[in-house]
């Protein structure tokens, strides 16, 4: 394995150019002089475990450092380029403080578990430690303003606290990572789409200011049970995979239950807020509560009809009888039957009134299904 060195463009050195990463040839040379050559295939890429940035800005590569171990940041106000040690084998990494970090700096890297960033440093840049997998620990040292975009998205073992400075977090900041708990600080006012979705593990979210502009899925998929607002608990109900927030007990309209439900970042706009209509364990969601209604009503009709037809296929002509009756009774007073009351059972006076009526009907649809 062998040191390589980031040089300046301008750096006069035998057979190197304006070469922006060199590694040593390995060739005799005469005197004191060096003999390098460029990094220019994968298979030179993986020689490399120990990398000297002796120039002010560090372009990579297009071969990613895979035994990649250490880094020596010989220059100082250094610049690292977008994607520099993307793909690497660094495990660990201490930044110093002058560093300024391009966009995924760090991403893809399958070994890292620590990184310190340097102090100064207000803004983590989009995707820098996008599918670090065994990432687990992030020492920021100085006031943080903003979550880049997939900042640590796909990092599934990472449990990151948000600062109390950041005011703004990125789409899928925190997408996937390993959070219990996630508290945004009163100082944030924008949260971004999928900030906080797909985290397996999330079941409690706190939400210090009240206005923070929350992307209506900015928790999708993420199994939050309860959410605090201000000083408001609220409970969670799920539509496909986004919460939405309780915001009234259920209120009984025309024998459906009706509750109020609003995403998480529309709590306090009433105009946005949604309805769950729910009856016989069917439920629907939507912004107008007249349609909801006139939906779970449309469902369970259609779930009571599916099962009605799957009786009758399977049923006796004395069965089939009676389901006519029970379905024609019905038809004219609950639209269903009662719980607990079975086809068999079912003999009120109505179906005895009507039995002589419907018989032959019925005995010609036995027929007709039965040939």
């Amino acid at each position: 394995m062998v040191t390589a060195i980031a040089l300046e463009k301008d750096e006069k050195l035998r057979k190197i150019g304006e070469s922006k990463l060199v590694v040593p040839s390995g060739r005799p040379v005469t005197g004191t002089a060096l003999d390098y050559v460029l990094v220019n295939s994968q298979r030179r890429a993986d020689t490399i475990d120990r990398l000297e940035i002796r120039s002010p800005v560090y372009n990579p590569v297009p071969f990613p450092l895979r035994n990649l171990t250490k880094v020596a940041i010989m220059h100082s106000g250094v610049t690292l380029m977008n994607s520099a040690f993307q793909e690497s084998g660094l495990k660990y990494i201490e930044l110093p403080n002058d560093v300024t970090l391009g966009d995924w700096t760090f991403s893809s890297c399958p070994m890292l578990e620590s990184v310190t960033l340097p102090a100064g440093m207000t803004i983590i840049p989009d995707g820098t430690f996008y599918e670090d997998p065994k990432l687990r620990w992030v020492k920021i040292q100085s006031a943080m303003t903003a979550l880049g975009d997939r900042c640590f998205a796909g990092c599934k073992n990472l449990v990151f606290s948000i600062p109390k400075t950041v005011q703004r977090i990125g789409s899928k900041a925190m997408y996937a990572t390993a959070n219990r708990e996630v508290t945004i600080p009163s100082s944030c006012t924008h949260v971004g789409s999928l900030a906080f979705g797909k985290m397996n593990k999330l079941k409690r979210v706190v939400i210090e200011n009240p206005d923070t502009e929350i992307a209506h899925d900015a928790f999708y998929g993420s199994p939050v049970e309860s959410v605090q607002i201000g000083d408001r608990m609220y409970t969670t109900e799920y539509y496909g995979e986004i919460p939405f927030l309780l915001m009234s007990e259920p209120e009984n309209v025309h024998g459906v239950d009706v509750t109020r439900i609003a995403h998480i970042g529309d709590h306090a706009h009433p105009d946005r807020h949604w309805y769950r209509a729910s009856a016989d364990g069917i439920a629907s969601f939507g912004s107008d509560q007249a349609k909801a209604i006139k939906d779970v009503r449309a469902r369970v009709m259609a779930d009571y009809h599916r099962e009605h037809i799957r009786q009758w296929k399977n049923a006796s002509l004395d069965q089939r009888l009676n389901i006519s009756l029970q379905e024609m009774c019905c038809a004219n007073l609950t639209k269903k039957l009662a719980p607990g009351v079975s086809l068999e059972s079912h003999n009120c006076d109505r179906c005895q009134q009507l039995r002589p009526a419907i018989y032959d009907e019925c005995m010609n649809r036995y027929f007709k299904h039965t040939r």
